[in-house]
């Protein structure tokens, strides 16, 4: 298939009999559109990722995402991993990251079932304890979801459908029940509370609840081994940073054997370098690829 062809079998590209001519949609220009042409159409769209833990006022970091969909997704993604611990969980024989499932589920939701028309910013904020998103909203069930009665009613289908196809989200009501499963995995039991009104906030807890004995020791690590490995990951960013600017596009497969990590180590860098803002991604899952912007 042609690109042309791909934009018309997925409704990105249409034909107004209202109008009498063809064109792309919004759902097209929000997800591969330029940030100035986005700002041209939507004046009002952004996302506002903030950590807020100890400056309670104002905040301790933040990044404004005003890029496309595709781009924004690594970038939150990007975000939340760099202020949040991951757990190690098996699933069956394969190694699954709860917090990335969480981040996933969360910010997959935030960028393809929101209402765009309106000028208030989505956000992502990043505590001691929890994290809330919150995004604009045309209720249609208001008040507190239940996960056994919940009816999922895409807001922006095409939008939704694109991003389960390139695998940034599953098909629709799964999400839900993923969030579900994997807050319970992170937090070895607290669910998250998903609360629709005019603004449809998420809330999901970090605190983990009974937490093994190895996770409540990586929590405690003393501040002369956190210095120690925050130093390494600088060295390992750094090193693979210069790596991508000298030689063009890595998977992470690729930048894992340059760095001598394991590859999930070398994903969760390339998705913090993205997040700052540093790297570009391409492609999805195994065949997505790194450049240095």
């Amino acid at each position: 298939m042609s690109d042309m062809d791909i934009m018309r079998s997925a409704g990105l590209y249409r034909f107004d009999q209202d109008l009498g001519y063809s064109g792309f949609t919004l759902a097209a220009i929000l997800l591969f559109g330029r940030e100035e042409v986005i700002a041209s159409v939507l004046p009002g769209y952004v996302t506002d990722c903030i950590l807020r833990r100890d400056d309670l006022d104002r905040y301790d970091d933040r990044l404004r995402v005003s890029c496309n969909l595709i781009e924004a997704y690594d970038k939150i993604m990007g975000f939340i991993a760099k202020h949040t611990l991951d757990r190690f969980y098996l699933e069956g024989a394969l190694s699954v990251s709860p917090r990335d499932q969480i981040a996933r589920e969360l910010t997959s939701n935030i960028l393809s079932h929101r209402e765009f028309t309106s000028t208030i910013p989505a956000k992502v904020i990043i505590e001691r304890d929890r994290i809330i998103t919150e995004n604009w909203c045309l209720p249609k069930l208001p008040g507190k979801l239940d996960p056994t009665t919940f009816t999922p009613q895409p807001k922006n289908p095409l939008i939704a459908n694109f991003f389960v196809n390139i695998h940034y989200a599953d098909t629709l009501g799964s999400g839900v029940r993923n969030l579900y499963k994997y807050t319970k995995i992170y937090t070895n039991g607290s669910e998250p509370e998903l609360i629709e009104s005019d603004l449809f906030r998420t809330i999901v807890p970090l605190s983990l609840v009974g937490a093994s004995d190895n996770a409540q020791t990586s929590d405690k690590m003393s501040d002369k081994q956190k210095t120690s490995d925050n130093e390494s990951d600088k060295n390992t960013r750094d090193k693979l940073l210069t790596y991508l600017r000298g030689n063009g596009e890595v998977t992470a497969a690729e930048a894992a054997a340059v760095i001598d990590r394991a590859t999930s180590t070398a994903r969760r860098i390339l998705t913090e370098l993205v997040g700052d803002g540093l790297v570009v991604s391409s492609g999805a899952n195994r065949n997505r690829k790194y450049r240095a912007k």
